[in-house]
């Protein structure tokens, strides 16, 4: 399994709300988290978030994505460092 970082920034964004809130929360500029978030969409030629001046919210195949990216990121890694098994 291989580390993604613009899935990290995905479920960031996801459940900050906000490209600026997920910004803060991962130390990097908020131009940053968008070049992530757009790259991301480019390449599984999916738009992932509606994009509204009161925050953003998951499309359908955004929250597919999100499931799925949940799991990968959060229980895959975490079963990996149980088995004492190091990627």
């Amino acid at each position: 399994m291989m580390y993604n970082p613009q899935l990290e920034t995905f479920l960031r964004v996801a459940d900050a709300g906000s490209f600026n809130k997920a910004a803060e929360e991962l130390f990097i500029t908020p131009p940053a988290v968008i070049k992530q978030i757009t790259s991301l969409e480019s390449s599984l030629d999916l738009k992932l978030f509606i994009r509204s001046p009161r925050g953003l919210k998951l499309t359908e195949a955004g929250k597919s994505i999100y499931r799925d990216a949940h799991d990968t990121t959060f229980v895959g890694p975490s079963i990996y460092e149980e088995s004492g098994i190091y990627y």
